[in-house]
């Protein structure tokens, strides 16, 4: 069963401008911590949600912090912003955040991040 890197690779493929955030990215850079979901940063437009649905949408995204297990395919309504994804997928548990307290936004994020190949394509 593929797991975050190819999930990573997904996403990296996707479009959608982001940066690595949390124990992954310490995995990236070498750490030998043991992490089990991918978190990263993202502008969450309506256009992004769209784009994270057609990325997603074979691997039945969840929302993972609802007492349901409501369907990120349809939720949020199309049109809908969020500020942050917490979602469970057929690969993998991914965090989409809007910010990062203490950090700032993706822009701040991307000032001070390290661009990285993943399968050959960069990935901030």
């Amino acid at each position: 069963m593929p797991g975050l890197i190819q999930l990573l690779e997904r996403l990296a493929d996707s479009g959608v401008d982001f940066v690595v955030i949390g124990g992954y990215a310490g995995v990236l850079h070498g750490s030998s911590l043991v992490t089990r979901d991918l978190d990263i940063c993202a502008v969450l437009t309506p256009e992004t949600i769209e784009r994270l649905r057609t990325t997603l949408h074979d691997l039945h995204p969840l929302h993972r912090m609802t007492p349901q297990a409501l369907s990120f395919l349809q939720v949020p309504k199309a049109g809908e912003i969020a500020a942050n994804l917490h979602l469970r997928t057929d690969w993998g548990v991914v965090d989409i955040h809007s910010s990062v307290l203490g950090l700032g936004d993706l822009q701040s994020l991307r000032d001070n991040a390290e661009t990285i190949e993943i399968a050959g394509k960069n990935a901030g």
